[in-house]
């Protein structure tokens, strides 16, 4: 079946006709490659037989136009010719091909009137496919023939490839002169006539589904939409499908075109889909001139492989490269990094080039150093690594080598860090020889101290002076920024760097620093600041600029942590968790593990002092699985310590268990990550009943506090931690003295957290008819805090504490709604136990039966609603009442029961929910917590990688 041919089919038939009636004719049929000529020819040879007619067919082949009169001798082969016809037609070719100067006017006219001859007996059909491939000399003798067949019974039938916009040959001009010669031109299919052969193929409906999508991928091309239905069915899912048959046929077309078309289609497949003024550029890789290239992509585009400069589909161009041998492939990358180059386009589009077609050229050398920068900011990883590789193996100086191969570390430590922990000896080597910059020596002096490698590091900072250039800016702002992050994350061995510090304040003028820097310093400072000397309203603000203002490259990423932990430091844990979302989600599916594994563990801890055990454990472990706890170093303490405190808490000891006998390095007891660690475990200890182990870790903690002075309740309260071992241990004297000292600590800056916790241990330790008023005073601070396992806690220890019932009552109620919302099994075992919350709930507060009494259903729902903490909207959500019913409602409860304040709400006494508030869908449902975030800071890119330091 011939799809959308109806016109050129009723020509041809119309010609056939006026042949039989002794009108003889020539019809020239064009049409880009895989158009459907061939077809075409075949059903029109097919009906002409069917009439009676003779019909003679021949091909025309790329490889065969050096063959004299090849196309002849292939009609008078055709089978069914007479036989002697055959060999009178031969001699004339033979002797033609014995002497070529028989080609001439009178050899001419005989072999014609030979040919035109037959035609007395019955109509005869010449059909000559791919006549643009024929042989000279046969296509003299068809001219000839067109010439003089007009009274004869013979139709002259070629069919040519014709692409738009190329230069007709002369033969057409004198072929379109006469009048008994017709041209029909075939378009590619169209969008109808697509889904027409689809529905010869598949069945009906799945054919009008995939109609678009195969026309197009293939452009209208039958050959190609043809080949799209084998891998339809193939694939077997009802899904256009651009397969094996797909690409061979793509293959075909280009083959079957002229050789420039398959030259621009192997240029463009290696150019890709990036690359601006990509035709003209590939045309400069072919060395075509400008002229020329148009007309050929057109070509390709008529053939259905190309849309504009991209192919159709990517298999297309799979299907190119795939088929392309690797020295030509290498080849036309260098030529496109040579023309790129010269054209001044991005350094990362030259650098794919040069990497690919490995071009290891002089002018490579600085390019691919600019251009790994720039992948890296386009998070480019591969490229950013490939670039590096191959600069370091094109450089003849050691110093470059060694700059090179430092560059390849930082990249590879953001994906893989085993590898970059592996380039570690050889970078110490390169620094011990003196090829490596100030800025790269200190980089190298950190990743040893962070891989507690602390022997080299100490020879490294001793020959500091003497290997690097201590005036250079960059390296004393570097420099500044290791001493402040030393202080507040590693004052263990804060010391070592002090050979490195001398070195840059001999006598010289302090350092001029960028902005950069500056802002680094700024992030690091503020941190020190609260871990030193306690949180601060300035180390807050300096932290949110920092946030604010920077964005996330592998250079920033730390000082984006340090800015974060200031927050968790200054217990603005709302805060917090919207800066470690955000930090999160920019870091999300991004090539760089490294920067995940850092991220959840900040976002772990965050969740840790919120109280959402869960969220903290989980988090914890994701950091312990983007990054080995080997590449975690000594910062393997952070994460380590999160999860074994969310474990503990949340009753799964066994778990907890095993990563005690995790391995850590020997250098973790002189960083702040280890006092983390030692008071995890201290708790851990203290869960499982381990009383004198507990109290060694909590008091070994305080004592590294004070050596390093940086004794904050804020970073860690060990004193309040130690006090609860020596109450379990009996002795409240000593547990009073340290909630007294911890108490003293407490600056102006101390967040609620810490604070809250402050006072619910001076209520243990307190006489107990003070402690329920101090633990009441707990729960009001830890309420601001949004630290719910601690207000747990404290609620937990004010059920216990005497007082007044409903308070007692209240307070039990609350703490163990907040310890399942934290997931906080040891407190609801060991605080907790006595069921689940009664159906029936009261209104708190010292108010009569005669008082409740007072109040109407409907403020009795409301009250009821506000006494288990939902809030306005959320209690106007629930009964479908406005906002404002639902004040005026709280208004009349609080002036019936004498209350100012939901807290006041009172237990005593019982207060049946009312029967149409239990009717209501699904029960009361607990308060929706809405997070009223700031605005989040727009996403940035990275730079390059260093260690994930806290």
């Amino acid at each position: 079946m011939l799809i959308e041919r109806d016109f050129e089919t009723a020509t041809l038939s119309q010609m056939l006709a006026d042949t039989h009636s002794g009108a003889g004719g020539v019809g020239l049929i064009l049409g880009p490659v895989a158009s459907g000529k061939t077809a075409l020819l075949e059903a029109f040879g097919r009906q002409a037989a069917g009439t009676g007619a003779v019909v003679l067919s021949a091909s025309g082949a790329r490889s065969e136009t050096a063959v004299g009169l090849g196309v002849v001798s292939q009609l008078v082969h055709t089978p069914g010719v007479r036989a002697d016809i055959a060999e009178q037609v031969s001699a004339y070719v033979e002797d033609a091909e014995a002497d070529a100067t028989l080609l001439d006017s009178r050899f001419l006219h005989r072999l014609s009137s030979a040919v035109i001859g037959w035609s007395a007996e019955s109509p005869l059909v010449i059909c000559v496919d791919d006549a643009h491939h024929a042989d000279p000399a046969s296509l003299q003798f068809l001219q000839h023939m067109a010439r003089r067949i007009r009274p004869a019974r013979v139709l002259v039938l070629l069919a040519e490839r014709a692409d738009p916009g190329e230069r007709r040959p002369v033969r057409h001009v004198d072929l379109m002169r006469r009048p008994h010669c017709r041209q029909l031109r075939l378009a590619p299919l169209s969008r109808n006539g697509v889904g027409v052969l689809l529905a010869g193929k598949l069945d009906e409906v799945k054919a009008h589904a995939l109609a678009a999508e195969c026309f197009a991928v293939s452009g209208g091309n039958p050959l190609l939409a043809t080949a799209l239905v084998h891998d339809i069915r193939a694939a077997g899912t009802g899904e256009v499908v651009a397969g094996a048959a797909y690409r061979h046929a793509v293959l075909s077309c280009l083959h079957s075109s002229e050789p420039r078309a398959l030259e621009l289609a192997r240029a463009l497949a290696v150019l890709g889909d990036d690359e601006q003024s990509q035709i003209s550029l590939a045309g400069g890789m072919v060395s075509f001139a400008p002229a020329t290239t148009e007309p050929v992509r057109r070509a390709l585009e008529s053939a259905g492989v190309l849309a504009g400069h991209r192919f159709r589909h990517a298999e297309a161009r799979i299907a190119v490269l795939e088929e392309l041998d690797p020295a030509v492939r290498s080849a036309l990358h260098g030529q496109a990094a040579r023309l790129l180059f010269d054209q001044g386009a991005r350094p990362t589009a030259i650098a794919a080039h040069v990497v690919a077609g490995n071009v290891g050229e002089p002018w490579t050398e600085h390019l691919l150093s600019e251009a790994s920068e720039a992948a890296l900011l386009e998070d480019d990883v591969e490229l950013a690594r490939a670039c590096i590789a191959l600069a370091s193996r094109c450089c003849t100086d050691d110093r470059d080598r060694a700059i090179a191969k430092a560059s390849l570390a930082d990249i590879e430590w953001r994906t893989t860090p085993a590898k970059a922990m592996r380039r570690l000896p050889e970078l110490v080597h390169a620094t011990r020889a003196g090829h490596l910059p100030g800025i790269r020596v200190v980089g190298i002096f950190e990743f040893l101290l962070w891989f507690g490698r602390v022997d080299e590091a100490v020879e490294i900072a001793n020959a500091f002076g003497d290997l690097v250039d201590c005036r250079d800016r960059r390296t004393r702002g570097e420099l500044l920024t290791l001493s402040s992050w030393l202080a507040s994350s590693v004052p263990g061995m804060l010391h070592l760097v002090e050979p490195m510090l001398a070195s840059i304040t001999d006598g010289t003028a302090a350092p001029q620093l960028g902005l950069a820097v500056n802002s680094q310093l700024k992030a690091i400072d503020a941190l020190t600041s609260a871990v030193c000397e306690g949180p601060s309203e300035a180390a807050v603000l300096d932290a949110e600029q920092v946030l604010e203002g920077t964005r996330m490259t592998d250079i920033t990423l730390r000082h984006l942590v340090f800015a974060a932990t200031v927050l968790i430091y200054a217990e603005r844990l709302d805060k917090a968790a919207t800066w470690s979302d955000h930090l999160v989600a920019q870091a999300a599916g991004r090539p760089a593990p490294t920067w995940q594994a850092s991220l959840a563990e900040l976002r772990a801890e965050v969740a840790l002092r919120q109280g959402d055990l869960p969220l903290a454990a989980r988090n914890a472990k994701i950091a312990l699985t983007k990054m080995t706890p080997e590449a975690w170093g000594i910062g393997v303490g952070a994460p380590l310590a999160t999860l074994l405190a969310a474990l503990t808490e949340m009753g799964r000891f066994d778990e907890a268990a095993e990563l005690l006998n995790q391995p850590v390095p020997d250098a973790l007891g002189e960083t702040r990550f280890g006092l983390h660690y030692l008071h995890a475990r201290g708790h851990y200890y203290l869960a499982t009943g381990r009383l004198p182990t507990a109290l060694n870790d909590f008091l070994a903690c305080g004592e590294q506090m004070a050596r390093w002075d940086l004794d904050q309740p804020s970073l860690v309260p060990w004193r309040s931690s130690a006090a609860e071992v020596y109450l379990k241990l009996g002795d409240r004297e000593q547990a009073r003295a340290l909630a007294e000292e911890q108490a003293a600590k407490l600056g102006p800056g101390c967040g609620d957290r810490t604070r809250g916790i402050t006072l619910r241990t001076l209520a243990l330790v307190a006489d107990p008819a003070r402690r329920p008023k101090l633990m009441q005073e707990a729960v009001d601070v830890l309420e601001k805090s949004g630290a719910k396992l601690e207000l747990a806690r404290t609620l937990a220890e004010l059920s216990r504490a005497g007082g007044d019932a409903a308070t007692v009552r209240t307070a039990g109620r609350d703490a163990r709604a907040l310890a399942k919302e934290c997931g906080a099994e040891l407190l609801r075992k060991t605080f907790l136990d006595g069921g689940d919350e009664d159906v029936v709930v009261s209104l708190r507060g010292a108010v009569a039966p005669a008082d409740v009494k007072l109040l109407t259903d409907a403020e009795q729902r409301v009250g009821w609603l506000a006494a288990r903490g939902h809030t306005n909207r959320e209690i106007a959500s629930q009964l479908y009442i406005t906002v404002s019913t639902v004040e005026q409602h709280l208004t009349r409860v609080y002036r019936k029961l004498s209350v100012s304040r939901r807290r006041d709400l009172a237990s005593e006494p019982q207060l049946r929910v009312p029967e149409q508030q239990e009717r209501l869908p699904g029960g009361p449902r607990p308060p929706v917590a809405v997070n009223h975030r700031a605005p989040a800071p727009p996403v940035r890119r990275p730079l390059r990688p260093v260690p994930p330091q806290r």
